[in-house]
């Protein structure tokens, strides 16, 4: 019996290992199926999506930001009630990569968090600092301490660059607001990326899924639709 039994065991294993295979190759086929689905340019969602944060919408975020840092013509606004202190990196190397020619109009956002999010059990999101009324943050000798400790994270060769031109482009609007965009303004057009995603880890690295739509139109338009409307008191 025992050849037998051993037998069997083989026989197990290699339905096992079968199904395995099978998964895996299932798997691949599914990644696959993703990737060619990814959004390649902006115009892909010109009517609107529904797609998954992390793997759509944050490379369009990074390509367009990009893209408009590199054209000295075209004045960047950044619009998101959260914000955390990643994407404020990544948005102050994008400028450097392109001194001579970014040109950051404003960052308007209500709070910035310094929490990465964890994949599993997700901590309660604390402020990194909040702006009160009036452009002012409700704690100014915290908040000075913590810009000095973000501005520390860059070298003296770059410190100047950025408080000059991105610490000093955060701004509290008077008016409350939980809309997102972001929008690269060029002569007498504008395109515009609007999303439901906070611009930060919560709906950039997990797979969240948000609504995302990607908009041309003109300068006059889009300052009556849009940048008029977060500056109201």
């Amino acid at each position: 019996m025992e050849p037998i039994k051993r037998k069997l065991d083989s026989g197990s294993d290699n339905t096992k290992n079968v199904a395995k295979t099978k998964k895996s190759k299932t798997k691949e086929s599914h990644s696959s199926e993703l990737e060619a689905k990814k959004i390649k340019t902006p115009e892909e969602i010109s009517i609107g999506r529904f797609v998954n944060g992390r793997t759509d919408i944050y490379p369009v975020w990074q390509s367009l930001l990009q893209r408009w840092f590199s054209e000295s013509s075209t004045e960047v606004y950044i619009v998101t009630p959260f914000m955390d202190l990643e994407r404020l990196y990544e948005i102050c190397f994008f400028m450097l990569e392109n001194q001579s020619a970014a040109n950051l109009r404003a960052i308007y956002v209500r709070e910035i968090s310094n929490v990465r999010v964890p994949k599993k059990n997700p901590p309660k999101f604390i402020p990194y600092w909040k702006f009160g009324p009036g452009y002012k943050p409700d704690d100014p000798e915290a908040y000075g301490a913590l810009i000095r400790a973000f501005l520390d994270a860059f070298s003296p060769k770059y410190r100047s660059y950025v408080k000059e031109h991105v610490i000093s482009k955060l701004t509290n609007p008077k008016s409350t607001f939980h809309g997102k965009f972001a929008a690269g303004v060029k002569a007498n057009s504008a395109q515009v990326l609007i999303t439901s995603a906070n611009f930060q880890g919560h709906h950039f690295d997990h797979n969240n899924y948000e609504t995302v739509c990607y908009s041309t139109m003109t300068k006059l338009d889009f300052e009556d639709r849009f940048l008029n409307n977060i500056q109201i008191e």
